[in-house]
């Protein structure tokens, strides 16, 4: 019968299950679909998951669909607004589960019935899954557009939610929901939030939507009574939130739920799409802090992004007519310019000449003077088309587009007044409001500023009463959990009348540092029209006190001695900043009835440590140098007649003095443990398998001197731990070893009772435990209720005891490595791998991994095994996969690939990551698997050869060839730069005749002497560039042969290729001039024939 259930566990078909998120939604709200492939129960893996399922008549996939699965390998398609999602080819391990989640929609009011097609697999049919979708009319429906739905990139969309409750008869108090951008998008500055949901009496700030964040939280708030809902019965409202595309391509964007109470906990999310277009060279402009206001300066900002990654962006140029926007406008200054272009400011901008290298931005910051006649309202202005030449070709980038938004908005500033303040003092917080309309009133001003994002929650904060305006008020309101914020809520201003407030804020002992703090957004009605102003910000300065730690030399037994150390130290970052006036308290007495100090054993802290009081020990006119510690040591007498047991002992907290201002920290803390009875317990053979046995090993000490410990209980709760968790039958008999009475039962939750213990023994006992089969990897802390007991009469509560099980079915370990960190096109490339067994007892099979090459690289590909120490199979080309393989208990094997370049390498990305999937294998049916494996290398794209050519004599010129080829036969290489040192050759060797130009690609410059510099070089595809140097020998360079290599080679500033693969080997003979003897000798040797041919025809000439 067992060896049938051990095989059905290793072939038992996956489950299949499916459910909405929520199950229930407002018509036109959006729901996830989820499907759970779960095969927890089988041993083995299971491959080749498919399934279909084609949504019921009254549901669609939500556009975006954002369909996505963590099933290994799985290919999905579930187009945006169709009606059918489909699985393949997806691959499971044995005791996992994965999931598969698609947004789906619907608005036809009542239950539908999803029903999907079979799940199959390599274990078989695992048959259909069901689950109910209901369409509540009752509930509201909950979507959002964008308008425009396309923007080009830096343009601005507004996102606009709609709450749809037209066909409902309830209606709502409270309305909420977040909506986290995705990467790509930012809220808009300004965000111009606004909605006409609730009534505004009840709500100051209903959308919180701070500029630049990615982050809209809404909440209304209302009240039953008509006219005061957050939504009515048969009505719909808006939020409209302004957003800027900061991405490309179409971004999918899906709300969080809509929640309401006290109805119901979601309608569903919304969903929207935002298409952003972009250029080879993009323009993006943006009014950065606006609204502005009339006669005021406000700041454009222009961004140029060359999104071409391979090639240099010229001549970039664009016009802005501002005062086609409105008359008057008028750029008076440039503030900044990083794109090395002219700009020249005024009503109409004209920027000329720009260049930007592939992939880089540059901005241009203009101050923008706005007339004082202008009306309020908003402005759309629009630039030229951008022009521009990359790659020699021209390129037109789309007409950059931004509102500037001209409002009489009310001024906000805020100040922290009398800092740096000491940890555990009080600074003032003052604000400043103005109200900028000369003509208008400005009532309902409205700001929050969260203090929570610097100060522990709760806060602790004095607030004045009506401070701008006779029904105005300022509270801290509670954001969300462990948030609080200031609120100033009903502000009314007359026409140029401005307020002023403080509000005490308590600052807690233990902080210290420098705190940027940020309001929200100012609004205000002014003229019948909400205006919104900008955030104020100011930093706050706290300086951090003396950190004290205290620590007992424990444990220790009743009437003896013990000592107790106290630790200061400085924190603070300037180890230059000094600590004085050190004081602080200990109450022994109040941690335990007559601890007492003894003795001073050592103080390196100066001041005086006082203990006249033993029960109390005073610290008072500490120093501390700057970034030191120093110590205390005492000695304790514990008290004869202490009960064993742990007593909490805490100290005052600490004042110090640093810069002049006094500070508190946290008091010091520890634990006086008194031994006598002891428990402690340890998991004797983990790490574990999900599905193995397990050893829990519990153990009790007496160590008092002469008294028995009866009554010896306490539980362990070990389904808390792990859920499944449990005990195997027989459990261990405690008798008599732990009392003759003793006893141990329960099976989840272990309880032992009625113990005893002879002063100075020990027992253990030791229970096995299974672990569930499903249990994920992981520390599972299990800790014993209190050790409860009786001790010379009196009944004692002692420590728990504590340790942890650790599962863990990452017993794989996989390693790979290139041969070289470089290679060229077409060259050839050795890839190594190492597989071990991290388990130190038992054998790993069915060992598995793939490493998908062509994904890192098209074309490249495993060619043939060069070598293998491993038993399992090594499959070559674009995908390497190895599978089969046997590992012996800590054992490890290796094995490599030679591997094909391509002919070309893919441009623009460099160096390339190769990442294998996860090693995966069975430890005795049980899936155990490991992390993934990766190593990258450069494509070499470029070879440089040096030679000198021609005999070379010293204080003579000779001539140094160099040659570089660009290896990549489709792709041309721009911005090529190196070096050579001509002196580390030969001392004293230098160029002449430099700099050279436009020899290794029309903006290339060769410059130097004694070092020669090529930057700006480039080469078109499959291309060389050839160039020789004079190069003079030294006068006094000494005849022999000398070697040198140059540095590297360099794209974009990026290393491309080792020296050794761009090296030069120069071997230079140097040539000596002749001596004055040599000279001599060469003389005599041609006169002397000539001098004795005259002596014979003198001798024959005589008669």
């Amino acid at each position: 019968m067992l060896s049938i259930l051990a095989s059905g566990a290793a072939f038992a078909l996956p489950t299949f299950d499916k459910a909405f998120l929520p199950s229930s939604i407002g018509p036109g709200s959006t729901s996830t679909l989820t499907f759970t492939i779960d095969n927890s129960a089988s041993a083995s893996p299971a491959t080749d998951l498919a399934f279909v399922d084609t949504l019921p008549a009254g549901i669609t996939l939500a556009t975006p669909a954002s369909a996505s699965t963590d099933c290994l390998n799985a290919s999905i398609n579930a187009p945006d607004g169709g009606n059918t999602l489909s699985i393949s080819g997806g691959r499971l391990g044995g005791g996992q589960e994965c999931r598969v989640t698609v947004n789906v929609t619907s608005s036809t009011p009542g239950v539908h019935t999803n029903i999907s097609g079979d799940l199959t697999s390599s274990a078989g049919n695992s048959g259909l899954a069901s689950a109910d979708l209901t369409v509540d009319s009752a509930r509201p429906g909950f979507t959002k557009m964008f308008f425009p739905s396309s923007v080009n990139w830096g343009g601005r969309s507004t996102l606009s939610f709609t709450i749809d409750n037209a066909l409902s008869a309830i209606s709502y108090d409270r309305l909420a929901f977040v909506d986290n951008l995705p990467a790509g998008l930012t809220v808009a500055s300004p965000a111009n939030a606004s909605t006409t949901c609730g009534n505004p009496l009840l709500n100051a700030t209903p959308v919180i939507a701070t500029a630049t964040t990615n982050t809209i939280a809404v909440t209304i708030a209302g009240a039953s009574v008509p006219g005061y809902e957050a939504l009515a019965a048969g009505d719909e409202c808006t939020v409209n939130v302004d957003v800027i595309a900061t991405g490309t391509g179409v971004l999918g964007n899906v709300s969080g739920d809509l929640t309401a109470s006290p109805n119901f906990s979601s309608a569903g999310k919304a969903t929207a799409a935002l298409q952003i277009a972009s250029d080879r060279v993009a323009l993006s402009k943006a009014f950065t802090d606006d609204p502005a206001i009339p006669g005021e300066t406000t700041t454009l900002r222009f961004t140029v992004f060359n999104r071409d990654q391979y090639h240099r962006a010229t001549d970039i140029a664009f016009t802005d007519d501002l005062g086609a926007t409105l008359t008057g406008l008028n750029a008076t200054s440039v503030q900044g310019n990083t794109c090395d272009g002219t700009v020249l400011a005024g009503s109409n901008v004209t920027f000329s000449g720009g260049s930007l290298d592939p992939g880089a931005s540059c901005s241009v910051l203009l101050d923008v003077a706005v007339p004082d006649t202008a009306a309020v309202g908003a402005y759309p202005n629009a630039t030229s088309s951008l022009t521009a030449i990359v790659d020699s070709t021209p390129v037109i980038g789309s007409p950059a587009t931004d509102t500037l938004f001209l409002a009489f908005a009310p001024s906000l500033s805020k100040e922290f007044i009398g800092d740096p303040v000491g940890a555990g003092d009080n600074v003032t917080l003052r604000f400043n409001i103005q109200n900028t309309s000369s003509t208008a009133n400005a009532t309902a001003i409205t700001f929050i500023d969260e203090l929570t994002t610097f100060l522990p929650y709760p806060l602790s904060a004095t607030v004045p009463a009506s401070p701008c305006g006779t029904g105005s008020s300022v509270a801290i309101i509670w954001l969300d959990s462990e948030r609080e914020a200031l609120s100033l809520s009903n502000g009314e201003l007359a026409p140029s009348g401005a307020c002023s407030f403080d509000v005490a804020i308590d600052i807690p002992t233990g902080i210290g540092g420098s705190y940027i703090n940020t309001t929200g957004e100012i609004t205000a009605t002014i003229d019948s029209e909400t205006t919104t102003g900008k955030p104020a910000s100011d930093t706050l300065i706290v300086t951090k006190g003396v950190r004290l730690r205290k620590a007992f030399g424990d444990p220790v037994a009743s009437g003896d001695v013990v000592t107790l150390d106290y630790l200061l130290g400085n924190d603070q970052d300037d180890t230059l900043r000094a600590f004085s006036e050190i004081s602080f308290t200990d109450n022994l007495d109040g941690a335990l009835t007559g601890l007492a100090a003894v003795a001073l054993s050592s103080n390196s802290c100066g001041g005086t440590v006082d203990f006249s009081n033993p029960s109390i020990i005073d610290v008072s006119g500490a120093a501390l140098a700057g970034g030191s510690t120093c110590n205390i040591a005492l000695t304790l007498q514990v008290p004869a007649a202490a009960l064993p047991g742990t007593y909490q002992s805490t100290t005052s907290e600490v004042s110090s003095v640093v810069d002049g201002i006094t500070t508190l920290s946290v008091p010091g803390e520890d634990f006086l443990d008194i031994s006598g009875l002891r428990l402690t317990k340890a998991f004797i053979d983990d790490p574990v398998l999900p599905g193995d046995p397990a050893t829990l090993r519990f153990t009790l000490h007496n160590t008092t001197a002469s008294e028995t410990a009866t009554g010896i209980s306490f539980t362990d709760h070990l389904n808390a731990t792990l859920t499944g968790l449990s005990a195997t039958t027989p459990l261990p008999v405690t008798a008599p070893d732990c009392g003759p009475n003793s006893s141990l039962s329960g099976v989840s939750t272990l309880l032992f009772s009625n113990g005893s213990l002879n002063a100075g023994t020990s027992c253990s006992f030791d229970v096995p435990l299974v672990v569930p089969t499903n249990a994920p990897d992981g520390d599972y802390a299990n800790t014993t209720s209190s050790l409860s007991a009786i001790i010379d009469g009196s009944p004692v509560t002692l420590a728990a005891a504590a340790d942890s099980l650790k599962v863990d079915t990452r017993l794989l370990a996989l390693n790979k490595s290139f041969s070289a960190d470089t290679v060229a096109p077409g060259g050839a490339l050795a890839l190594s791998f190492t597989l071990t067994n991290l388990h130190p007892d038992r054998s790993v099979t069915a060992i598995e991994f793939s490493d998908d090459l062509g994904a890192v690289m098209p074309g490249l590909t495993a060619a043939s095994v060069a070598s293998n120490t491993c038993d399992g199979t090594i499959t070559t080309g674009p995908t390497l996969g190895y599978s089969g393989g046997t590992l012996g208990a800590g054992a490890s094997c290796s094995f490599s690939v030679d591997l094909q370049m391509p002919a070309v390498i893919p441009p623009g990305v460099n160096p390339f990551v190769n990442t294998t999937g996860e090693i995966s294998g069975m430890i005795d049916g049980v899936a155990v698997t490991g992390g993934v494996a990766n190593d990258d290398f450069l494509g070499r794209l470029l070879a440089l050869s040096m030679e000198f050519i021609g005999d070379a004599y010293p204080g003579e010129l000779i001539q140094l060839v160099m040659t570089i080829d660009n290896l990549d036969p489709a792709n041309p290489v721009p911005d090529i730069a190196f070096s050579t040192d001509l002196g580390g050759i030969l001392p004293g060797l230098a160029a002449e005749g430099l700099p050279l130009t436009g020899v290794c690609g029309a903006n290339s410059l060769i410059q130097g002497a004694g070092t020669i510099n090529l930057t700006g070089g480039s080469l078109e595809a499959g291309g060389r560039c050839r160039f020789a140097i004079d190069v003079r020998i030294p006068q006094d360079a000494t005849p022999g042969e000398y070697n040198g290599r140059s540095a590297p080679m360099f794209i974009y500033g990026t290393e491309n290729g080792a020296p050794a693969l761009a090296s030069i080997t120069v071997s230079l003979h140097v040539q000596p001039i002749p001596t004055m003897h040599e000279w001599a000798l060469l003389l005599l040797a041609l006169l002397l024939p000539v001098l004795g041919m005259r002596y014979l025809l003198a001798r024959q000439a005589k008669p």
